[in-house]
């Protein structure tokens, strides 16, 4: 492409023109004029630099519109055109369309972000045993490693019928609460991409730009410099617990191959969120029983014999089995001379003998330890 010193073309090749959607009769048209977005305003004083042999102007890189509208990323390299006296009249310039190079760095660079991401969880739900611990550092890990501007966790509260916000990450404070109205319930906003993620159990991608789910995207969201959300739900034992919700400074990020690493992640979130819950059931089934709820046979003895030593080892008050078996209340005496006395009958004092169950768990110790030799009981 060749212009003169006032930006006109004056010659153009096929290559330029298949490239723009353009013919011919872009010869003597201003090129900044029809070629340059608006927002380059700056790009007529780099041609003036230009044109005054300035060195650092020979190379550079920009965007141009095409017949359509569409933008494209060219890189430039630029010479000067003399008169035979020796006058600059115009610039030859040899361009070089770099767009889906840029776009396929860009991508590569954001998938290095998303595996940084997935590698920081798959360590995260390894070491951590705190449900409130895993959804909290799952959204710093995905701001932090993931590059995104926000990410939240949301947990479905069945007997309110909301989504809950368990956790939130970002770099905008304001913003960030401004997320605890939108995903408010799936009551009150039925058509809101967490309550279609939950109810379909599959992703939900939304972007400044339009969407295939018909959703509007929040005018809050785009003036923040939010281009793109994705929510992932959270599926634990083939039911939906709650969504991963992702929102990017980038346009058209969650192509189906992000999507996929994604979903991956979500769904080691989801095992974790499950291991949890199983850790936490075998727990609460070591010391109570699954159908009445009461404190079972090993849980009580343990009791049992915590208030037994606190007595005999002049604890607080307790409670500590009479000769009969039965459960007595025990209340500490002065003791002035370093010894442990219990009133006895007749209004002296004696030192009691330290309570301790007979072999077998016969007379003695009463109903309480009746058995304990034989262990818990199998189930």
């Amino acid at each position: 492409m060749m212009l003169d010193r006032a930006g006109r073309i004056t010659h153009c090749n096929d290559y330029l023109l298949r490239l723009t959607g353009w013919r011919d009769e872009v010869v003597g048209k201003d090129w900044f004029d029809n070629f340059v977005p608006p927002e380059l305003e700056g790009l007529r004083e780099h041609f003036a630099a230009l044109l005054a042999h300035q060195p650092d102007t020979l190379h550079h890189e920009n965007e141009i519109l095409t017949r359509s509208g569409e933008r494209r990323l060219d890189r430039w390299n630029n010479t000067l055109l003399f008169a035979a006296d020796g006058d600059v009249i115009g610039t030859a310039s040899i361009g070089e369309d770099i767009t889906e190079r840029r776009k396929a760095s860009a991508r590569i660079a954001y998938l290095n972000r998303v595996y940084a991401v997935l590698s920081g969880i798959n360590t995260l739900i390894v070491r951590v045993r705190d449900r409130d611990e895993l959804f909290r550092e799952a959204c710093r890990i995905a701001v932090a490693a993931g590059g995104f501007l926000m990410s939240a966790i949301v947990m479905v509260d069945h007997r309110a019928m909301k989504a809950v916000p368990v956790a939130l990450a970002g770099r905008d404070g304001e913003l960030l609460n401004a997320l605890r109205e939108i995903i408010a319930s799936i009551e009150d906003a039925p058509t809101a991409m967490v309550a279609l993620a939950i109810r379909d159990k599959r992703p939900v991608v939304v972007s400044a730009s339009g969407s295939d789910n018909g959703m509007p995207f929040g005018r809050k969201l785009a003036e923040s410099g939010v281009c793109a959300i994705a929510v992932l739900p959270l599926v634990v034992a083939n039911e939906a617990a709650g969504a991963l919700a992702l929102y990017a400074g980038e346009q058209e990020i969650f192509h189906a191959e992000e999507l996929k690493l994604l979903s991956e992640l979500a769904g080691d979130i989801a095992l974790a969120i499950d291991h949890i819950e199983k850790q936490e059931k075998l727990d609460y089934l070591a010391y109570y029983d699954g159908l009445t709820g009461l404190a079972n046979r090993s849980l009580f003895l343990e009791r049992v014999a915590l208030h037994v030593r606190s007595a005999s080892s002049g604890g607080p008050d307790g409670l500590v089995p009479d000769r009969s078996g039965t459960l007595q209340e025990y209340q500490r005496q002065p003791r002035p001379s370093g010894r442990r006395r219990t009133p006895a009958a007749g209004g002296g004092v004696v030192a009691p003998k330290p309570w301790r169950p007979q072999s077998g768990g016969a007379a003695g110790c009463g109903p309480f330890c009746r058995g304990a030799a034989r262990g818990p009981p199998g189930r």
